[in-house]
């Protein structure tokens, strides 16, 4: 099964586990729409959610990075028209949006993906939710 994850920059920002292509991870997400994506880009899958203590409603995803993208969007109160979609081999936090946009999301197709409930415990296991091994190969 493949998928796609909506990843807030915020959450890499704050306490994000960079990848790259080709990593495997290992993610809590939550089956939600996610905030803040243009309606052109309709396929998303889940929203990844570090930040929730809510288990019930979050799953665990395990999969292999296919492709990463950075969604840059104007700032709320900006004249600047519109969005782009980047394509990026990583995502680290921190990246430079062009034109004056901001990063906003990082929308990730994972493939070989496995996903299930999650529990207390997973939240409880946190450094092994969100990522199984190191990224594969990220610039410095």
């Amino acid at each position: 099964m493949d998928c796609s994850v909506s990843y807030d920059v915020w959450q890499m920002e704050c306490c994000g586990i960079p990848f790259a292509r080709g990593s495997r991870i290992k993610w809590l997400v939550e089956k939600r729409c996610p905030r803040n994506i243009p309606p052109e880009i309709d396929d998303i899958d889940y929203r990844y959610e570090a930040h929730s203590g809510d288990w019930e409603k979050l799953f665990v995803l395990t999969g292999t990075v296919d492709s990463v993208h950075l969604l840059c969007q104007p700032p709320f109160y900006s004249q600047i028209p519109g969005w782009k979609l980047i394509e990026t081999d990583e995502a680290v936090g921190f990246e430079q949006a062009p034109d004056g946009m901001e990063c906003q999301n990082y929308i990730v197709k994972i493939t070989d993906c496995t996903i299930r409930p999650a529990s207390e415990e997973d939240l409880r296991a946190e450094d092994d939710a969100y990522s199984e091994d190191e990224p594969a190969e990220l610039s410095e």
